[in-house]
């Protein structure tokens, strides 16, 4: 657990989330998968999937190229819901001498504010819910355990243990795409300090105006980009500039009477 609360890279927490839930089960996991939103989408993405102790695939869902070695595979409706909710999803009580088959846990994984939440099984729901309401924390997605049914102990200790190793990896998940987001935004300031420092170099209105519409395309990419100049009085508009150059004055017209 504490691997995974010191870490900052997604894909290193993500591997010792998969490394605790295999040590949880005493290596009888027969898959482990975690879902995490995609925060341009809102949809699940496997991002962690590891088969019979194999090695698991990792996946960097924050990385600039997104579809970059995606897995293919989709949520099923269990984990939808389990993410949706925010509750878990829990197999039925079950006598070992009917035992057969696979059997799977969702669980959401949530921040939790209160370290004590706990998830206890219903002797006659298939469906775990949680006390926590969805409103409480921000889901970031589902952990998935797959085990052969009569394999695995599921105490109210052991249930415990499962769930705080999925509010640990969210809370882990919350730190590093802060982290995330905190360096992509000091990397773009420092590269738009640096191309504006050009800004004083320009001796002309064009250069200027080309400039000035090459560091405004660092913050909002677009392939039209552009600056209008008025008459002294702020009245009139007297003529258009873009990345290229001047725009002429019936280009101009027609786009401000389409606007």
């Amino acid at each position: 657990l504490s691997r995974i609360s010191t870490t900052l890279n997604v894909s290193m927490l993500l591997h010792h989330t998969v490394e605790c839930v295999r040590d949880w089960s005493h290596g009888k996991a027969l898959a482990i998968r975690i879902w995490v939103r995609d925060c341009r989408t809102q949809a699940l993405v496997l991002c962690a999937l590891e088969y019979a102790c194999n090695r698991p695939y990792i996946r960097n869902h924050l990385a600039e190229d997104r579809h970059q070695g995606q897995a293919r595979e989709r949520a099923d409706e269990s984990a939808v819901d389990c993410f949706c909710n925010s509750r878990a999803v829990m197999p039925a009580k079950e006598r070992k001498d009917t035992a057969v088959g696979e059997a799977k846990i969702y669980l959401p994984l949530v921040q939790a504010e209160d370290q004590d939440d706990t998830c206890s099984l219903n002797d006659s729901a298939s469906n775990l819910q949680s006390d926590r309401s969805p409103c409480d924390a921000e889901n970031l997605g589902v952990l998935q355990v797959n085990y052969a049914r009569g394999t695995l102990s599921l105490t109210q200790v052991e249930l415990e243990l499962l769930t705080s190793i999925a509010n640990q990896c969210a809370s882990a998940l919350v730190n590093a795409e802060l982290h995330h987001e905190d360096r992509r935004t000091r990397q773009q300031h420092e590269k738009l300090f640096s191309k504006a420092q050009g800004l004083f170099a320009c001796k002309s209105s064009a250069a200027l105006f080309r400039h000035v519409c090459s560091v405004v395309s660092e913050l909002a990419p677009s392939h039209n980009i552009s600056i209008f100049s008025v008459d002294a009085e702020g009245r009139h508009v007297e003529g258009e500039w873009t990345e290229a150059g001047p725009v002429s004055a019936a280009v101009s017209r027609d786009r401000k009477s389409v606007v």
